[in-house]
């Protein structure tokens, strides 16, 4: 046994002369009272202890963490406190400032109050109710006698049942605290609640892991007056894992890091999830399809790391999906109510619907040969460009494995109109507050001093010249209310609210238009300047005289409905929706408010770019733009120029000329800019040896010559051709000849049509062929 020793002594020696111990041992150098007692000991015990620390060198994943992790859901809750008030409310010290007219009790909740609908082993909750006075508002707490050791991932849940109808009288927090009270944070407070506005069990719920191994106390505080709170089922608890959750499609599974051994650095992995990975120690994720799904989990500090997974820890079952429409946009034509759009330029229409369908089937009018047919589309989100004009049929139809489901939308095409955000069973009506209070929208003495309307992005860039609003009583008695301006504001979105004013006009208050019989007649406010917008915004109207004996100013307003709020009003200085502010059920409103909208509607009838040979010559592009276009237009290259003025319409030629390709260039590009103060077209002009001037043609098969034309145009197309046809952009015939079996040309009258754009069927044998052709 000497010997082995000796010969391991030996080999120790030899691996530290050779460096190798050295380098075993160079972990253990940071080690400091190691180092000390290495530095102490005889010299052979020096070559021998590196090795020696080296073997135990695995010992020091004992202190690299242990993965593990559970989700944050009713299965996984583990209750470590809780009081259902049942046995009364003697856990609490109870204060108020008017103890002879309000304080806490315990209290039975009965008829469509009543708790045990949820709990039906309910006994009591805890109750309180302000004084019906103004003069007698006040505060009192309830703060608990026991104090609570927060676990790990620790939340607190109970039920509140109140109504948000009296918010703006009383209110009821509950605060935390760990110092012994001598200082509180908020856990919630009942206006953290947005909806509904009548009398509910609110359930709540909230993260308190920030206090975990902490002794806590808890206090309700009531602040106010009128208005009452009942509180059951407050309960603390922590997580234990479980080994699966089970969840709808979309629903977020909050995953809760249960790792011992303080991990700093934590790794997720989902896949099939949105994210498909976290580094977050607690993060969110969700999943779109039905399944099971793996979570891992790897934990790590400076001593290690370790990982875990739980095999089909997420179950996901979906449901069948609702289908919706997003359209452009999505205000209304005010003569039609339909969903209004700018015509021939691409937009988008999106997928909106709930549950995740996997399949999408798109409808379209106004976008095919005659507008009438319908026009498929298959992608989730589709881009079309409508070339007829007027009313136009969206369907949508969407499956995934659990069923399909459909849905429809009408659209109005148009490159002008006043929009508004009335719904098609939507009725004007002005709302009377009572009690002497005014009306709404209108005067008041509810410190409303302005109401706005919110647009959405329109379908294309639109310029605004102009807004009616439609007034239903404008009576004022004294001269000062007579004389009040009635300012209206075209305002930028700002956060989703009215900001930076673009434009304003003002009536006085005598000089409103109102309602003629049964029709409402609008005053219009024109602005001094047109404003070009390319997003959200707002129609802002103020200058309502306060509301007295004398006064009744007021403008129409659609009737609640259930969804769709556009309304807001500035009420204390603050803007809020209206349906956040009127009581519960159909709170949800649109002003009558109109903006007249020009699209931006500009379009080359020419393939693009254009392409023209190494000589100089002149190149011509018949060109389209609904508002016109400025002058001169922008080019960004001195060898080519435009050479003809502008007709002063929306039809036009432009007639571009250029030089000589230089003999030591290629080719090079130019490019023209042209707008019509709302938006700009980009036009490219490509010179190079080896083009020439091409002939402006919109198909491959059948073209029309020219394509703006004044008395007549030819149009050119294959031999065996059955029928040509020639519709204008509302869908009407206007032209219709079948030509003979030999025949490729046919020179079509058009002295008597109306100018605009006109689309040219040419129905061959392989298919049917669409020309777009300009009448000056």
């Amino acid at each position: 046994m000497k010997q082995i020793t000796n010969l391991i002594l030996c080999a120790i020696w030899l691996l530290s002369s050779t460096g190798i111990a050295a380098q075993v041992a160079e972990p253990v150098k940071t080690h400091k009272n190691l180092k000390k007692e290495i530095q102490g000991m005889p010299a052979m015990q020096f070559q021998t202890a590196p090795l020696t620390t080296a073997f135990f060198l695995p010992q020091a994943s004992a202190a690299a963490p242990v993965a593990d992790f559970t989700c944050k859901s009713e299965s996984s809750s583990q209750t470590v406190w809780s009081d259902n008030f049942d046995t009364g409310i003697g856990n609490w010290t109870l204060t108020s400032e008017h103890p002879d007219l309000f304080g806490w009790e315990s209290h039975t909740t009965t008829g469509d109050k009543a708790f045990s609908k949820i709990d039906a082993t309910d006994v009591a909750s805890f109750f309180i109710e302000g004084h019906y006075r103004y003069a007698n508002r006040g505060n009192a707490t309830a703060t608990c006698n026991q104090s609570i050791t927060i676990p790990e991932n620790g939340q607190i849940s109970f039920y509140a049942g109140y109504s948000l109808n009296f918010s703006d009288d009383c209110t009821l927090t509950l605060k935390i605290s760990d110092n012994n009270g001598n200082s509180w944070n908020n856990i919630w407070v009942s206006t953290d609640e947005t909806t509904p506005k009548n009398w509910v069990w609110h359930y709540i719920k909230k993260d308190i892991s920030a206090y975990a191994g902490k002794n806590i106390l808890l206090q309700w505080s009531y602040d106010g007056y009128t208005g009452s709170f009942d509180i059951d089922n407050l309960n603390i608890s922590g997580m234990k894992p479980i080994e699966q959750v089970e969840v709808k499609t979309g629903e977020t599974v909050q995953l809760a890091d249960l790792s011992t051994g303080e991990p700093t650095q934590w790794s997720w992995s989902f896949p099939g999830g949105t994210p498909s990975s976290s580094t977050e120690r607690n993060p969110n994720v969700y999943y779109t399809q039905d399944g099971k799904y793996d979570i891992t989990l790897t934990v790590s500090n400076a001593d290690g790391s370790n990982s875990k997974t739980r095999t089909a820890f997420v179950s996901v079952t979906g449901d069948k999906p609702v289908a919706q429409i997003l359209p452009p946009a999505t205000f209304r034509y005010f003569q039609t109510r339909n969903t209004f759009v700018a015509p021939l330029l691409p937009l988008q229409f999106k997928d909106n619907s709930t549950n995740y369908p996997t399949e999408w089937t798109w409808g379209f009018t106004g976008i095919g040969n005659t507008g009438a047919e319908i026009v498929t589309r298959t992608e989730q989100n589709p881009e079309v460009g409508y070339t007829f004009l007027h009313n136009q049929s969206v369907a949508l139809f969407v499956s995934n494995e659990h069923g399909v489901a459909d849905t429809t939308l009408n659209v109005s095409v148009e490159y002008s109109g006043l929009a508004f955000n009335f719904q098609p069973d939507d009725s004007p009506f002005t709302f009377d507050l009572g009690d002497g209070y005014g009306s709404f929208p209108g005067s008041n003495k509810l410190k409303i001093t302005e109401y706005a309307e919110k647009f959405s992005k329109p379908s294309r860039p639109v310029l605004i010249p102009g807004v009616n609003i439609y007034f239903t009583a404008a009576t004022a008695t004294e001269l000062l209310d007579q004389i009040a301006d009635i300012t209206v504001k075209l305002c930028k979105s700002e956060n989703g609210l009215p900001g930076e004013a673009l434009a304003m006009e003002s009536w006085r208050v005598f000089e409103l238009d109102l309602p003629s019989g049964t029709s409402m007649t609008p005053t219009t406010f024109e602005f001094s300047k047109p404003v070009a917008i390319d997003d959200e915004f707002f129609i802002v109207v103020s200058g309502f005289p306060e509301k007295n004996d004398g006064v009744n100013v007021a403008m129409a307003t659609a009737r609640f409905r259930g969804q769709g709020n556009t309304a807001y009003m500035k009420k204390d200085g603050e803007w809020k929706q209206a349906s956040d502010y009127f009581p519960a059920g159909k709170n949800h409103t649109s002003y009558l408010i109109a903006p007249l909208l020009i699209h931006s509607v500009m379009a080359p009838f020419a393939e693009v770019p254009l392409k023209v040979g190494k000589e100089k010559g002149t190149v011509t592009l018949p060109f389209y733009s609904y508002s016109g276009y400025k002058t001169p237009i922008a080019i960004d290259a001195d060898w080519c120029r435009i050479v003809r003025e502008p007709n002063g319409f929306t039809l036009d030629t432009l007639h571009i000329a250029y030089d000589r390709l230089p003999d030591n260039l290629t080719s090079r590009k130019a490019v023209l800019t042209i707008t019509d103060g709302i938006s700009n077209e980009k036009i490219e002009l490509i010179q190079s040896e080896t083009s020439g001037t091409e002939e402006i043609t919109v198909t491959e098969k059948a073209t029309v010559r020219p394509s703006l034309f004044s008395d007549e145009c030819t149009v050119t197309f294959p031999a065996g051709s059955k029928d040509i046809n020639v519709y204008d952009l509302t869908g009407k015939l206007i032209f219709s000849k079948k030509p003979g079996s030999e025949d490729t040309r046919m020179t079509i009258t058009s002295r008597d049509w109306t100018p605009g754009i006109y689309v040219i069927h040419v129905a061959e044998e392989a298919g049917t062929t669409v020309i777009k052709g300009i009448k000056r």
